[in-house]
């Protein structure tokens, strides 16, 4: 992403309005996201931990990655398109890996249509020292790890879950989940939303996908939503 992109993100997202902060809940020790059993009513969380098995990658964010301090991973399910999962690796001397999955390819792509094949994409690219900053700077505009897990939509996250603002709900349909973890060496933390939504998970999700697009130029992301 150049440098003029980024600085529009961090200016819009200190400009856009954020949901009440609430009471952030605190993950018991080693729970993340995938790693308790799920009960039938999750239908999100499980849609979430099968993409995740099905791109390999671990229910854990630092998983085998012991040489990261910090890890941030975006999962994008869309109704449209196929699901990508994007991990960034904060490095000891604070440089960077982009990991970038996708369970199918699409091929080409107009206003009105995209051809999907059903071959994964899995590659990685490098981050410099200013990229992982910059990014680094978002989540700390952003307040990452104090935000809401849930902002409009019930993602069911179980016991990881807090409560939506009343008055902000909605039922998604044909839309697409946006969902962030975040874990460093003593701590996790998670955040859903519906995309589309203006906000913390919209801007760092977005900023995610456009790092994916540079370390990738001829990746075919597809329709944002």
């Amino acid at each position: 992403m150049t440098g003029i992109s980024f600085r529009f993100l961090l200016a819009t997202a200190l400009a856009l309005p954020i949901l009440a902060r609430g009471t952030v809940s605190v993950a018991a020790p080693n729970e993340v996201l995938c790693s308790s059993d799920l009960s039938p009513e999750e239908i999100f969380r499980s849609a979430y931990c099968d993409a995740l098995s099905d791109m390999h990658e671990p229910k854990e964010p630092f998983g085998d990655h012991a040489d990261s301090t910090e890890v941030y991973r975006f999962l994008w399910l869309r109704s449209f398109a196929p699901a990508v999962v994007i991990r960034i690796d904060v490095l000891n001397d604070r440089t960077g890996k982009l990991t970038l999955h996708s369970d199918r390819t699409i091929t080409s792509l107009t206003d009105r249509d995209l051809t999907v094949a059903e071959t994964p994409i899995d590659s990685t690219s490098l981050l410099n020292r200013e990229q992982i900053k910059e990014f680094r700077r978002l989540i700390a505009v952003e307040d990452f790890w104090k935000l809401p897990s849930q902002f409009h939509l019930d993602m069911g996250f179980g016991s990881l879950g807090t409560s939506i603002p009343k008055g902000h709900g909605i039922v998604a349909s044909d839309g697409a989940e946006w969902v962030i973890e975040g874990q460093s060496k003593n701590q996790y933390h998670l955040i859903g939303d519906e995309g589309g939504f203006p906000g913390p998970v919209w801007n760092v999700g977005l900023a995610m996908l456009h790092m994916a697009q540079d370390g990738n130029p001829l990746w075919l992301m597809g329709p944002v939503y």
